[in-house]
């Protein structure tokens, strides 16, 4: 026992005319892997509960490992693969932290996915290049309705707070998601029969905090059958601390005032006849985090040579072009530029 008393408050609200919860995924956004091992998919049970992140919607999955980092970024590592040797993809396209590969997926929310797809082993490049243990694909969700809403608000202790907003709409010819995600949460509790140390008199962690906000928005057309395009954003941005070491000597007194993840993108489909299709993608991905680091744990001045106020700004961009045909059953030729 660790003596730890602790509550969970969570209210659900879903508005669905069709009175079903489970969000249809984004089919243009989806993956086809490959024809002898299909993808996986894990439906993320979008925000609800403590699964707000693709961390925890993950954590489950059998194969799937998650470490906590030295700058308090969740790691994934998949059947002994790191993280630099696995590819993230949203929507498809590929989402990256430029400055070391080591992307946090506790800081991408789950509410806005309609699943997850993940393909382990080395993956095709048709997906995306670097995927030699695996893929990981979040796939967010797209309106069957004329009007669909689902609306979530949570609270846990210690001082822990989400809530999240789905809205889309779908007609002849068009459709238009909408999706907004918040999160945060104070130091969390530790043992009653941790003592204390040199950097932490317990009670609660200091500077293990954060807050995450995120917005989403997806547009798309299908003016023929056989033929799609759509427009997608997803905006995140955070500030969360790395708490010191409870016993070090020279302790780190750290913390993230900003940190931020954007991804633009267009996806395309077009049916050439039935047997030649053509998908295109663009995208755009911004990186970018301020690292403080301060005099002392009142985190408030920066005067020692210790100390510093490091921005890090990076985007990566591209693009491709991909035939496709099906020649015979169960055989498929694909090309890509």
């Amino acid at each position: 026992m660790n003596g730890l008393l602790s509550g969970a408050l969570a209210m659900n609200l879903v508005f669905q005319p069709n009175g079903r919860t489970a969000k249809a995924p984004f089919d243009l956004g989806e993956t086809e892997g490959r024809l002898e091992q299909p993808a996986r998919r894990v439906a993320p049970a979008a925000g609800s509960g403590d699964r707000r992140s693709v961390a925890d919607a993950m954590r489950d999955l059998p194969g799937a490992y998650f470490s906590v980092g030295p700058r308090n970024e969740r790691l994934l590592y998949f059947r002994g693969f790191e993280p630099r040797q696995l590819a993230v993809l949203y929507d498809g396209v590929p989402v990256y932290a430029p400055y070391d590969g080591y992307l946090d997926l506790g800081k991408l929310p789950a509410s806005n996915a309609a699943e997850i797809e993940i393909l382990g082993g080395a993956s095709s490049p048709l997906a995306s290049p670097g995927a030699l243990g695996g893929t990981v694909n979040i796939v967010t969700w797209k309106p069957r309705k004329r009007f669909e809403a689902d609306a979530r608000l949570g609270w846990s202790e210690p001082d822990a707070r989400s809530a999240s907003l789905n809205l889309g709409s779908r007609f002849p010819g068009w459709y238009l998601a909408l999706d907004g995600d918040f999160a945060e949460a104070g130091d969390f509790k530790l043992s009653r029969a941790f003592r204390g140390g040199r950097n932490e008199d317990g009670g609660t962690r200091d500077n293990s905090g954060f807050s995450r906000r995120n917005a989403s928005a997806k547009a798309g057309i299908t003016p023929a059958d056989g033929h799609e395009y759509a427009l997608g954003l997803d905006v995140t941005d955070g500030t969360w601390g790395l708490p010191p070491g409870a016993y070090d000597a020279k302790p780190k007194y750290w913390r993230f005032t900003d940190w931020r993840k954007n991804t633009y993108y267009f996806l395309g489909r077009t049916r050439v006849n039935d047997a030649l299709s053509v998908r295109t993608r663009a995208f755009l991905d911004r990186y970018l985090n301020v690292l403080d680091a301060y005099d002392d744990a009142s985190y408030a001045a920066q005067t020692k040579n210790s100390s510093f106020h490091s921005t890090y700004d990076d985007y990566s961009a591209g693009g491709s072009l991909r035939l496709d045909t099906a020649p015979a059953e169960r055989h498929r030729l694909s090309a890509l530029a």
